[in-house]
């Protein structure tokens, strides 16, 4: 059957699998009759067995392997996903794990590092083990690590159910940060697509790669990043980030900083010299330190 769903197709996951075939449980499904190969990612499933998916820092889209004990093998899904390209299979990634689920598009193994091996603790804090952690590209884009030099300079792309930079694959403060920085970016994408706004995220063509922004609020051009902490650290790597990406936007687009709750004084007024406005989350939805003008 031909693939007819688009990126942002919200499909009941028994349809999905009624119509491609897959297993209808587990985060990685193989399918037998047709070329694809389903994976699911949920952060709330995989901070109960002690990693988090997401996005890094160059682009890619880490993705943990399958088997939730002991060490994992290069075996079934992992193989499954491993050889996709030779296989000729199609790997689509789907937010969510049961009941409806979003499509976030077609991906492809990173030919230069299609996986990396890591420590995690098991379920419940046990012993660590090791796992395998896919590293993921979207098909549509230029797979080197220079960029074409005829693709654009500056797209907005989809964002994924997890947007994360990075996270620590041993329970800590970072393993906390994340999870709720990538609570922060769904919350605040449904949040402003209820609103109207059109939301996605950048992808910059730079001389070394892509780069990648958390939020990007094209109604209104907005460019917000998100961090979930307030830590000196997290805050200016915020800076930092926003100043980069901004530099390389035609025209100045406003500059955004979303928070799990307002940084120390001293924060909020470099912050403020530097235009950055603070945006928090409140009980029913949003708030900012300019007026609403972010949310």
């Amino acid at each position: 059957m031909e693939w007819d769903l688009a990126p942002g197709d919200v499909v009941a996951r028994k349809h999905l699998h009624d119509r491609f075939g897959g297993g209808r449980q587990g985060g990685m499904s193989p399918s037998r009759t047709s070329p694809n190969i389903l994976l699911f990612t949920d952060p709330r499933s995989g901070e109960r067995h002690g990693y988090y998916d997401g996005w890094g820092v160059d682009g890619a889209f880490e993705y943990t392997g399958e088997g939730q004990s002991g060490d994992q093998q290069m075996t079934r899904g992992n193989r499954a996903l491993l050889d996709h390209g030779r296989e000729g299979r199609a790997v689509r990634l789907f937010g969510g794990t049961g009941g409806p689920v979003r499509y976030e598009g077609e991906f492809v193994l990173d030919p230069d590092q299609p996986y990396v091996e890591r420590m995690v603790h098991a379920t419940g804090g046990g012993a660590e083990r090791r796992v395998f952690v896919f590293r993921l590209r979207t098909a549509d884009v230029d797979q080197n690590s220079s960029p074409s030099t005829s693709e654009p300079t500056i797209v907005t792309v989809p964002i994924a159910e997890q947007n994360v930079e990075s996270w620590a694959v041993t329970p800590g403060e970072q393993t906390k940060a994340s999870a709720v920085e990538s609570m922060l970016v769904r919350r605040f994408q449904d949040y402003l697509r209820a609103k109207g706004d059109t939301v996605g995220r950048r992808r910059y063509k730079s001389s070394s790669g892509h780069l990648y922004n958390d939020v990007f609020n094209e109604t209104r051009r907005q460019l917000i990043e998100v961090k979930g902490t307030c830590s000196r650290p997290a805050v200016r790597m915020a800076v930092g980030q926003l100043l980069d990406y901004s530099a390389l936007e035609d025209g100045e687009p406003s500059l955004g900083l979303l928070v799990p709750e307002a940084p120390a004084s001293d924060l909020v007024a470099l912050l403020d010299r530097l235009g950055i406005v603070i945006i928090s989350p409140t009980d029913g939805g949003f708030m900012d330190n300019a007026g609403g003008s972010f949310t």
